[in-house]
């Protein structure tokens, strides 16, 4: 059972504690993210998100916009990103490192606890620097020290936007829920609340929707570069 019937089932057995043996009119399950809100009842659902989509568009037409200028050259792309004022680390092997701690190349929302320890002093160590105790860490990029994929460095820009605009899914407790519950092989929402199952599922839409930015993108790009290059032939051929 793939990850996003889970979280369909597991909300629907939540409602189903709320509302058994319920004899008078049932209670609502409601989640409220920063431009989201969510209702469900018995026999309803309600979602107000017009102001999640809105940004949304905005960012996509934003980062397509800064993401063309470097197409060509994501080291460009990636020393713009210091406009943002946001650690940016380059670090030998940053996919397989980053599996690790459960996360991956790119931008990382600020971490807590451990994992934020652990990630933190590794980083340090691999700038030689002395180890600090701190069970926190600030929003960051992440990247490879060589071999970064243009895609790779749009998808983090792309990250970045949608927390900057402060989306549902982006904040530090839903990225974690999301990151945890993904990669538990069963009962993969044990001791989650309804409002924290809603928070995975913010998160994980945030990601596919960085996933499914990427990829048309991609899509788009290749095409284009495939139309210049058949008229460069065609011209060479005249």
């Amino acid at each position: 059972m793939d990850y996003i019937r889970e979280i369909q089932n597991k909300i629907i057995n939540k409602l189903n504690s709320v509302f058994r043996g319920k004899k008078h009119s049932p209670e609502s399950v409601n989640y409220s993210g920063s431009t989201t809100k969510r209702s469900m009842g018995a026999n309803y659902t309600m979602e107000f998100s017009s102001e999640t989509k809105k940004i949304k568009e905005e960012i996509d037409a934003l980062v397509k916009d800064i993401v063309i200028k470097y197409i060509k050259s994501p080291e460009e792309l990636i020393k713009h990103l210091e406009d943002y004022k946001i650690n940016i680390y380059r670090i030998p092997y940053a996919e397989k490192i980053l599996e690790k701690f459960q996360e991956e190349e790119g931008f990382i929302v600020g971490l807590n606890g451990k994992k934020a320890f652990l990630l933190h002093n590794l980083l340090r160590l691999l700038n030689e620097k002395p180890p600090q105790l701190k069970f926190k860490t600030e929003p960051m990029f992440i990247f490879d020290i060589k071999d970064v994929e243009i895609y790779t460095a749009a998808r983090a820009l792309y990250k970045y936007f949608g927390f900057k605009n402060n989306l549902p899914g982006y904040d530090s407790r839903a990225q974690e829920l999301y990151k945890i519950t993904s990669h538990r092989k069963k009962n993969i929402f044990k001791g989650l609340s309804s409002e924290d199952i809603f928070a995975c599922k913010e998160a994980m839409s945030r990601d596919m929707e960085s996933i499914n930015f990427t990829v048309s993108l991609s899509v788009e790009f290749e095409n284009s570069k495939k139309a210049s290059q058949k008229i460069s032939d065609n011209g060479a051929n005249i």
